[in-house]
């Protein structure tokens, strides 16, 4: 069987590490014999499959800061390029920045190699001096990519625009992970999960379940969901559901989060879950899913949500979203969000919209009927029966 490396920072959560091994599991029913090259080397691992060998390439110290990875990539070359010949492999598809990097570098030294890079997103950040350094990264790194490809067609035009080479659409990969958490993380994540299904069970009947799931940093808003929340419930009369929110993830805002809900004395009205791998339960039970990133690609949250059913209330954080969820002719527009026919749409960090759209989720049973029933038709594009085509095509340019 050909080899096929997936080159990734980690296999920690979040939504290329998803990609990634979702891709593995394709790859497998594709018959070929996928690999993870990891440049994290502290072993912490989400996401595992027998299947599946992990290599770890990385040279660095664990919590090394962000900038001194990029200083000591080329010590990963070596490690890469010794694999690459150990394990016959003739194709690497790689997933991030400083993993895109680390294959050039082994490349300038095996031209025999191809590399196929995948993108999630483009950065917007309004720094000009960023966007220059990044720009000039993507030309320059991208010429030694066998092929360029982008999780969107918007994303795909966008980029095709900005380093004057083509830029092909695939689409992102929706499978279940049941079977994909490692052992240590498996028992941490599933007393996580059920602690955050049982609280959702509790209140079922009794509240509005809101569900989020996200790393708690800054560019995701969960301050704005936790803020609408408030608002909602300060506004909702006695014999009417309070909105509950279930928050599932963990990062570096956790606790400013939780100080956010202090000072606005909503404890009772706000769960925090945790890392939380067996996010199905959630998605089927809760009565919306909220993603409130201020910037984003294509949210794998988003296609889980639609997948298992949850009627969605989303920021328009990217072109992708926009293109995926908006039919222009049939779109409603409101005050402060706007209606397709399988999500509301608000813009980043309007918290008046997102509360705009949180009532009118609450309060339309058949809104909710509606766009869950939609959202279904739309996620079965997405499924790895629907994309063997598109990946197996991946791995022929050269």
């Amino acid at each position: 069987m050909s080899k096929v490396a997936i080159l990734i920072n980690s296999l920690k959560i979040g939504g290329a590490e998803k990609q990634a091994i979702n891709e593995a599991i394709l790859y497998l029913k594709l018959g070929y014999n996928p690999v993870f090259f990891l440049l994290e080397n502290d072993q912490t691992l989400a996401y595992t499959t027998p299947e599946v060998p992990v290599i770890y390439c990385s040279r660095t110290i664990p919590g090394i800061k962000s900038i001194l990875k990029w200083i000591v990539l080329p010590f990963s070359a070596p490690k890469i390029l010794k694999n690459i010949s150990h394990h016959s492999i003739s194709d690497i598809v790689v997933h991030c920045n400083r993993a895109a990097a680390a294959a050039c570098i082994a490349r300038i030294f095996r031209r025999n190699v191809h590399i196929h890079l995948i993108l999630h997103s483009y950065p917007t950040e309004n720094s000009w001096i960023f966007q220059l350094i990044y720009r000039f990264f993507l030309i320059t790194v991208t010429r030694r990519f066998s092929s360029l490809h982008a999780l969107s067609p918007a994303l795909a035009r966008e980029m095709t625009k900005k380093i004057f080479k083509q830029v092909i659409y695939i689409p992102p990969i929706l499978t279940e992970f049941s079977k994909t958490a490692s052992s240590t993380f498996f028992r941490k994540s599933k007393q996580n999960s059920l602690f955050a299904l049982e609280e959702l069970i509790k209140n079922k009947n009794k509240k509005f379940i809101c569900f989020t799931c996200a790393r708690l940093v800054p560019i995701k808003r969960i301050q704005d969901i936790i803020s609408a929340i408030h608002a909602v419930n300060q506004s909702t009369k006695k014999n009417k559901p309070r909105c509950k929110l279930i928050i599932a993830g963990t990062g570096l805002c956790a606790g400013r989060l939780s100080e956010l809900v202090n000072t606005l004395h909503c404890e009772d009205d706000i769960v925090f879950a945790g890392e939380v791998f067996f996010t199905a339960p959630l998605f089927i039970n809760a009565d919306t899913y909220i993603c409130s990133s201020q910037r984003e690609g294509l949210p794998l949250s988003i296609l889980e949500a639609l997948y298992h059913g949850c009627p969605i209330i989303t920021s328009n954080a990217s072109s992708a979203i926009s293109e995926l969820f908006s039919q222009k002719k049939t779109d409603i527009h409101y005050e402060n969000y706007t209606e397709t026919n399988s999500a509301l749409i608000y813009e980043p960090c309007d918290v008046s919209g997102l509360k705009a759209a949180l009532l009118r989720m609450r309060t339309d049973p058949k809104l909710r009927i509606l766009l869950a029933k939609n959202g279904k038709k739309k996620a079965a594009q997405f499924s790895i029966s629907s994309l063997k085509q598109d990946y197996s095509s991946l791995l022929q340019y050269s």
